[in-house]
């Protein structure tokens, strides 16, 4: 998933940009040692690149308050 939201050259990571602006909500379901912090990383970036001077602070209060609101929530489980 993490792959799909950066992939700039197809357009993807503006379209999820745009669906996040527009209030959409994000449901992560997986392995919760390697690929929901991948896809944690992956929507940080998403808001640094896409927020003129946002720093890697910014971006982590901006996924907190996504948190928050109840717009991204995760349901994971432990790889072993």
């Amino acid at each position: 998933m993490q792959h799909r939201i950066a992939a700039e050259a197809e357009g993807e990571a503006e379209e999820v940009g745009e669906l996040l602006d527009a209030g959409a909500r994000v449901y992560v379901c997986g392995d919760g040692s390697r690929m929901a912090p991948g896809v944690q990383d992956a929507f940080r970036t998403l808001y640094r690149e896409r927020t003129q001077g946002a720093d890697e602070s910014a971006a982590e209060r901006w996924l907190d308050e996504l948190v928050e609101t109840g717009r991204y929530v995760e349901d994971v489980y432990a790889a072993g």
